[in-house]
């Protein structure tokens, strides 16, 4: 595989987590490309012990913001994932920022797809 965003760790994890053996960036040379190939081809795997690790640990969210993923996931707005969970606007915020912090993400959108790629959804 070959991507710009090939040095990024959090982007290592994610094709590491569904079956990459190795990431290359665009600017890597043929020869450098033909030892990537013959490694990945001979069964090795080119990504740090400290990606394979993290990229396999399990997520663990609360009930509660599991909650919260599930009305982020149906892209429903914090006023009606509070109203849905009894809960105030400013909670539902809060709790979906931490859902956010752990699932290494910045946006809604970025949650919704690394909560159904780890199969949290």
């Amino acid at each position: 595989m070959c991507s710009a965003k090939a040095d990024h760790w959090l982007f290592q994890q994610d094709i590491a987590y569904v079956g990459a053996k190795a990431c290359v960036p665009p600017q890597v040379t043929q020869a450098e490309l033909l030892q990537i190939l013959d490694v990945v081809g001979n069964g090795g795997c080119l990504f740090s012990a400290d990606v394979l690790v993290t990229a396999y640990a399990p997520i663990h969210l609360t009930n509660r913001e599991m909650d919260v993923l599930r009305g982020l996931a149906k892209d429903m707005s914090d006023s009606q994932i509070a109203n849905m969970l009894e809960l105030s606007p400013n909670n539902v915020r809060n709790i979906a920022q931490r859902v956010r912090e752990k699932l290494c993400v910045e946006t809604r959108e970025e949650a919704k797809f690394r909560a159904l790629q780890r199969g949290l959804l």
